[in-house]
């Protein structure tokens, strides 16, 4: 799998694909397989950041929900990543906002909402960014399918390759 900087956008590899005239057979499906992977990766790029999209959003509506009624209610509250304990909440106006690793800091509940706002944002960019990165790695795979077709179908014309094997099912 390949690493995909978001903060860089790569140009389309429209150059590579005007190089596919006089690429081989095996160098056009070998860059197929490339491109496919990219594919695979940024899908899951994309799945991570809708996950982190929700649950910021998630975070902001359950701020703007607290209010003086839900004082003195049980809450969980979390001591590590996978550890909680049972508590009050006494201060509806404070939060315990997470800043990194075991970073905590305790902010007014607008700026705890105004830091998952700014989070929201980012995510968006980064989402945006990674959809059209990932419609140009998807027409660029459709063009080397096409090429590869194309391809084989000039080479086996040619003489120069044996067909497909013929694939029997049971």
């Amino acid at each position: 799998m390949t690493a995909i900087n978001l903060d860089v956008m790569h140009p389309s590899s429209q150059e590579n694909i005007e190089d596919m005239k006089t690429m081989s057979l095996l160098q056009i499906l070998r860059q197929k397989e490339d491109t496919e992977a990219d594919v695979e990766s940024m899908c899951n790029v994309m799945y991570q950041l809708n996950k982190a999209h929700r649950q910021y959003e998630s975070a902001v509506e359950i701020l703007m929900e607290l209010n003086s009624t839900k004082k003195r209610m049980p809450a969980v509250v979390p001591l590590t990543s996978c550890m909680y304990v049972q508590g009050d909440i006494c201060n509806i106006n404070k939060v315990i906002l997470t800043l990194g690793n075991e970073y905590q800091m305790e902010v007014d509940k607008e700026t705890a909402i105004n830091h998952f706002v700014g989070k929201i944002q980012r995510v968006r960019g980064k989402i945006d960014a990674t959809q059209k990165m990932l419609a140009n790695k998807m027409l660029e795979r459709e063009q080397l399918r096409k090429a590869a077709a194309k391809k084989y179908h000039e080479e086996n014309q040619k003489g120069n390759m044996d067909p497909f094997p013929a694939f029997h099912t049971s």
